[in-house]
């Protein structure tokens, strides 16, 4: 069996209870862009708007709900 360092990145982010991921694929994540879209478990969230705007605002209202 193949392990890559992106296989191992997602692993431990479904390990550590990881569920949505903010970011823009392309340059040298495009690998692990793909390698997210394989699987269920960790939502991958293509922003129109600034990261840092969603990731502020969605973070509280996150924790609030578990």
């Amino acid at each position: 069996m193949d392990i890559t360092g992106r296989k191992l990145f997602v692993k431990a982010l479904q390990e550590e209870g990881v569920d949505t991921i903010f970011g823009y694929p392309g340059g040298t994540v495009t690998d692990l862009f793909d390698e997210l879209y394989k699987q269920d478990s960790i939502d991958v969230v293509l922003p129109k708007t600034k990261v840092f705007f969603l990731s502020k605002n969605y973070i509280p209202f996150h924790w609030e709900m578990q």
